[in-house]
């Protein structure tokens, strides 16, 4: 029959609560007969001066600590407590199953009354961490010592208030003096995932792989880092272990991750794949899953909230986001993404604001940090306030990372544009490989970018292609009044022509009448440019063919002109 070391050497925890009880049952038969079996003398002489029975019921509540179910551990602490002389280090231990509870002000309160050894420091450093206590967290932190489990706490501080390089700091030097501790490899890969830097996170989370290749939570980390870096198109080195592994590995996360869910699971980590799985499969079960997600795994919401937000269901993201404050920057980023849509859609100045407020937070943040999200977040923050070229600078700092990223491309031509860096603007938006391309307002701006790159013809193709009559009419407009404030009155001519056939007003009569008056300026400047001549031909064509009460004088200006100068404007 296994012996209780048996099952805690394989994490066997269930099994080993049965053979505790099966031993404590059987003690109470043994107590009631006057007999001891040679098992239960063998826990006594472990157990030293403790009563044999408590021995048993302290590892039946570390058995049940260790699958996480604190409130059966907190159950067997209370029950003991209640004896004559209970150790005190009982209040610690009853105090730890409270906090993971969430029950913070009952497990500083518990802790209070209990011993002050290294454990009641560290669990009262991160109590206070939780209420926000500032002056007791610097309090605890000063009476922490060297041990391990002392650095390892204050690692876990640093990472809860997203210190990550400090955390990976403490892992280090831990492994340092200490090389077999290579679980610190998946501690670092989650710091380094945070920081946005995938192939290092890749890389330790592999290194850990190699001696626990069946652990579920490494595996969930490494197709969480390959998902993240294949869907925001982050660039990689291309010698890196992750770029030559990426599209091979890409390709099976799915079934990775469905065979990892097969497996027995910690409930946390359960909870964790079923998300990850919804996100693998391109958000396909989200409704049905993420919801009664939310309240395991935080980031279900922030994903719910981008499903709506990227099939234009606003006002379900917006709902969504009341319901909830943002701690971390990434909830920040989302809440702010969300108030900015509902803004813009719903002409609320309010949300605009906010949003402004939440990137402006993530961006100051990111002084600290120096992350890249922290740069994309002052970015925004600077955009929305109008300062472009500041949204520039730091946008160009991080351009190396989102080479193929189209919202990113998108983001810093804009930028360009409003600077009037028009070169560097279409350099940008064409670039852009994926859907925006076919909407309005990416047309648009390249057309304007076009125009003022002087290469008008360019705008005038891409008008041509577009089939939507609405979208057509759009960029006429944009094309006529960028080509004639860039003195390009040929194309402006032609644009104003063709929006007067759809709406002939005194406005766009006029706007077609300045533009060939100043095609004419042009010619009468540079009269020996033959192209400037067949366009003049054509521009009097296009004029002639829709007559207008004021266009008889403007062409007999211009044909009188030509005749005097000896240049003939009559189409050959």
């Amino acid at each position: 029959m296994p012996e209780l070391d048996d099952f805690l050497s394989s994490h066997d925890y269930e099994g080993a609560i049965s053979l505790l009880n099966h031993k404590l049952k059987a003690r109470q038969m043994d107590q009631e007969t006057g007999q001891l079996d040679k098992e239960a003398r063998q826990v006594d002489q472990e157990a030293g001066q403790m009563d044999q029975e408590e021995s048993l019921y302290l590892w039946i509540a570390h058995c049940y600590y260790r699958l996480r179910n604190y409130e059966e551990a907190a159950n067997v602490y209370l029950y003991l407590m209640q004896k004559t002389d209970a150790p005190g280090e009982l209040g610690n231990y009853l105090a730890c199953c409270k906090f993971h509870m969430k029950r913070y002000l009952e497990a500083k309160k518990i802790a209070e009354k209990s011993p002050k050894t290294p454990l009641h420091i560290r669990l009262m450093m991160n109590v206070s961490l939780r209420l926000n206590e500032e002056k007791r967290i610097l309090h605890y932190h000063s009476n922490l010592g060297s041990a391990m489990e002392d650095q390892l706490s204050l690692a876990a501080i640093n990472f809860y208030r997203m210190h990550y390089q400090d955390a990976i700091d403490v892992y280090t030097g831990i492994l340092r003096s200490t090389p077999t501790m290579i679980a610190l490899n998946v501690d670092m890969a989650l710091c380094y995932a945070k920081m946005d830097y995938p192939h290092v996170a890749y890389n330790l989370v592999k290194n850990y792989l190699r001696s626990y290749p069946d652990s579920p939570f490494a595996k969930n980390l490494l197709l969480s880092v390959l998902y993240r870096t294949i869907t925001s198109k982050t660039t990689v080195d291309d010698q890196s272990e992750l770029a030559l592994n990426i599209d091979q590995e890409g390709m099976t996360m799915v079934t990775d991750m469905e065979a990892l869910l097969k497996q027995k699971l910690y409930p946390e980590v359960e909870y964790l794949c079923k998300h990850n799985l919804v996100l693998f499969k391109n958000c396909e079960t989200a409704l049905q899953v993420l919801p009664s997600l939310m309240k395991h795994v935080p980031e279900a919401r922030l994903n719910l909230i981008l499903y709506h937000l990227n099939r234009n269901y606003v006002k379900d993201a917006m709902g969504l986001c009341r319901e909830f404050d943002p701690i971390t920057p990434h909830e920040f980023l989302v809440k702010a993404l969300t108030c900015l849509r509902f803004g813009q859609d719903y002409g609320s100045k309010e949300q605009l604001v906010v949003a402004e407020t939440f990137f402006r937070m993530v961006g100051e943040f990111a002084l600290v940090q120096d992350t890249i999200a922290g740069r994309q977040a002052s970015a925004a923050a600077l955009f929305l306030s109008s300062k472009f070229d500041d949204v520039i600078t730091y946008l160009e700092s991080i351009e190396m990372y989102f080479t193929k990223d189209d919202a990113f491309l998108l983001n810093l031509a804009q930028a360009y544009l409003m600077c009037k860096k028009y070169v560097l603007a279409e350099e940008h938006f064409i670039r852009v490989s994926g859907p925006e391309r076919d909407k309005l307002l990416y047309k648009s701006m390249l057309a304007r970018c076009y125009v003022k790159n002087k290469r008008p013809q360019k705008a005038w193709d891409m008008m041509l292609k577009t089939t939507n009559p609405t979208d057509r009419l759009s960029l006429l407009k944009v094309i006529a009044h960028d080509c004639y404030s860039s003195m390009e009155f040929y194309y402006a001519s032609k644009a104003f022509h063709e929006i007067e056939s759809s709406d002939p007003t005194t406005e766009n009569w006029n706007g077609k009448r300045g533009a060939c008056a100043g095609l004419f300026r042009q010619l009468a400047n540079d009269r020996q440019e033959k192209f400037l001549i067949d366009r003049m031909r054509e521009i009097i064509q296009l004029v002639a063919s829709k007559p207008h009460s004021n266009c008889e004088f403007l062409l007999k200006v211009i044909q009188m002109w030509g005749e005097t100068h000896n240049v003939n404007l009559t189409s050959i």
